[in-house]
């Protein structure tokens, strides 16, 4: 049973990770756009 909790805890922090990875990507790309549209 701890290993399995462990496991799920461990895809928790993944899939946050992941959701933080591309919201920043977002961010950079949202980001980008600004910037070409300035130039």
């Amino acid at each position: 049973m701890a290993g399995y909790k462990a496991q799920g805890g461990a895809l928790v922090v993944v899939l946050a990770v992941a959701a933080l990875f591309a919201a920043a990507a977002m961010a950079m790309a949202v980001d980008d756009e600004h910037m070409y549209h300035w130039k």
